[in-house]
């Protein structure tokens, strides 16, 4: 048996967002609408399925790929509809850990519009790559897909990959 060490680290992103629609219907397109507005690039096995975040108590955030199958993102640990949510799950060494991540997005409003603010704090093995994959990941999600899907109803067809390309 061989043994490997590895330092831990910790770190956190945060992206905040502007979206012009009121908050509730920001809430419904996070937790109701995700498979409409989630890029397909962002699966961990493109094509299989539909991207579902439960709403409620020990709730997933979830692939689901059907007939049992899927990917387990988090669990959410926190819920007040329609302004606070806190998802925690754990990446494995294929994903950059292994690491754990607590996700905690809030909903404030700003007259007509809605302030998303969404935090990922992780420990564990962290690269450099890790950490900027996840800062423009999150931004493209929820800057470029979620908020013209909340403002419009329709998907952005334009939003580029996670890794830089389009």
């Amino acid at each position: 048996m061989s043994k490997q060490s590895t330092d831990i680290t910790v770190t956190s992103v945060l992206v905040e967002v502007l979206i012009e629609v009121q908050r509730e219907r920001v809430w419904e397109t996070l937790v109701v609408d995700t498979s409409e507005w989630w890029h397909e690039d962002f699966f961990t096995r493109p094509g299989l399925g539909k991207f579902r975040i439960e709403q409620k108590l020990g709730g997933w955030m979830y692939e689901d790929w059907g007939d049992g199958e899927g990917q387990i993102w988090g669990l959410v640990n926190g819920v007040k509809a329609p302004e606070f949510l806190q998802i925690a799950g754990d990446s494995d060494k294929d994903w950059g850990g292994p690491s754990r991540g607590i996700m905690t997005i809030r909903l404030k409003s700003e007259g007509e519009a809605t302030r998303l603010s969404f935090e990922h704090s992780i420990f564990g093995r962290i690269s450099d790559e890790t950490r900027e994959s996840l800062e423009s990941g999150w931004t493209l999600l929820l800057r470029d897909c979620l908020k013209p899907y909340a403002e419009t109803g329709e998907r952005t067809r334009n939003a580029g990959a996670p890794d830089g390309s389009s």
